[in-house]
């Protein structure tokens, strides 16, 4: 009886380290089948994607501080109706960095999801032409001064904002 005990301590084990393995396999498809998703909604197709990106020239250090989201809603406002790429190229103009590597996919799915929050406006495509992202009212700028935290927005509220 004891033998059966043990083995069956050992297959639980077992059980839970590949039910744990298998958890994190549907965390990462999660992640997959987002990114293709969004970048079937930009229209871009996998063969045309880039596996690597050219270098761009930094011109300034402005974004090198902010996180993604606040450096992303500080170009809109100084370049509204931008594209995904543009957007991406001025972030790198201006000395954003995040972690390791800074990709395209990551400037989309944070268009995406700032754009499910309402916090930016993404026009419909037409045909090839890619998506143009422009600020929601209510996300105000204050002051546009490079190392200045002031320029970082803020969501104003009634009666200041709608």
């Amino acid at each position: 009886m004891a033998e059966m005990q043990t083995l069956i301590e050992r297959y639980q084990s077992k059980v839970a380290a590949l039910e744990s393995q298998l958890a994190e396999a549907q965390r990462k498809l999660g992640a997959i089948t987002e990114v293709a998703r969004i970048m079937e909604e930009e229209g871009i197709s996998a063969k045309e994607a880039p596996l690597f990106q050219p270098q761009v020239q930094v011109i300034s250090q402005k974004y090198a501080e902010l996180n993604m989201t606040d450096a992303i809603l500080d170009v809109l406002a100084n370049r509204p109706d931008s594209t995904a790429r543009e957007i991406q190229v001025e972030l790198e103009r201006n000395g954003f960095k995040s972690g390791e590597s800074f990709q395209a996919r990551d400037v989309y799915v944070k268009l995406y999801r700032l754009a499910e929050k309402g916090r930016i406006i993404a026009t419909k495509k037409h045909g090839n032409e890619p998506k143009r992202y422009i600020r929601a009212e209510g996300e105000k700028t204050m002051g546009k001064q490079a190392g200045d935290t002031a320029h970082l927005p803020v969501k104003l509220s009634p009666p200041f904002g709608d």
